[in-house]
């Protein structure tokens, strides 16, 4: 690692940063190469329609709503990742 960045998604959790250690306890965490963005982009729009139904108890909207934002976060990774390789491979 040594200086070397490194980037992944993570689900809800926290982390704890000391001096030479960071600990992150989440559900979930993915590296970039592991996304499928077709996968993530089906899962935002799965739950954006659940949001958005009227049938959607405030608690099925919360679900949704972090649903919507942990896509997000892995369709932006996956993006970024797959842009960044690219430029690389070019080099």
């Amino acid at each position: 690692m040594d200086g070397e960045t490194k980037v992944f998604t993570v689900s809800e959790g926290f982390a704890e940063i000391g001096q030479h250690v960071v600990v992150i306890v989440c559900n979930a965490a993915e590296w970039p190469s592991e996304i499928d963005i077709e996968r993530a982009e089906s899962a935002l729009e799965r739950a954006k329609t659940r949001f958005n139904s009227v049938t959607t108890t405030e608690e099925q909207r919360l679900y949704a709503q972090h649903a919507m934002e942990r896509a997000k976060a892995r369709i932006t990774v996956a993006k970024e990742w797959e842009k960044s390789s690219k430029n690389h491979s070019e080099l």
